[in-house]
């Protein structure tokens, strides 16, 4: 799983080696791996049993005027680009931005740029948005 998943990042220096080590020391131990994936195991019901009728998230005709921002990566294959059109149907005041040259992590991979989108969406003053 580390090397899948956070490998890359240590590579490419988004982590230190050393967080890498705290990582690889959490995700070692099997019981704290499956606890994370018991999250799924209790809110995903078997994919055989899934009747759209009962099951559907959020309900088709669900939707929020609530403002909404979804930040993704521009090499995320999670919430791929398509994902912004077809939300935009149930998130009425949705907004997507986009960080270049990150995958799924964009948080990890470029914190500046993530907390900066995200002070701006919230109002946050500038001096709030940087790391530092």
């Amino acid at each position: 799983m580390f090397e899948i998943s956070y490998r890359k990042m240590i590579d490419r220096g988004v982590l230190e080696p050393e967080e890498g080590d705290v990582i690889r020391g959490a995700i070692a131990d099997p019981a704290a791996v499956n606890a994370g994936m018991d999250w799924y195991r209790a809110n995903v019901p078997a994919f055989a049993t899934i009747d759209p009728a009962v099951h559907a998230w959020p309900a088709e005709n669900a939707s929020t005027d609530v403002p909404t921002m979804l930040v993704r990566g521009s090499a995320d294959r999670t919430f791929v680009s398509g994902m912004g059109k077809l939300a935009r149907a149930h998130a009425l005041k949705l907004i997507v931005r986009t960080i270049e040259g990150v995958g799924h992590w964009t948080p990890f991979e470029k914190p500046d740029e993530a907390n900066a989108l995200l002070g701006d969406f919230i109002g946050a003053p500038k001096a709030y948005q940087s790391r530092d």
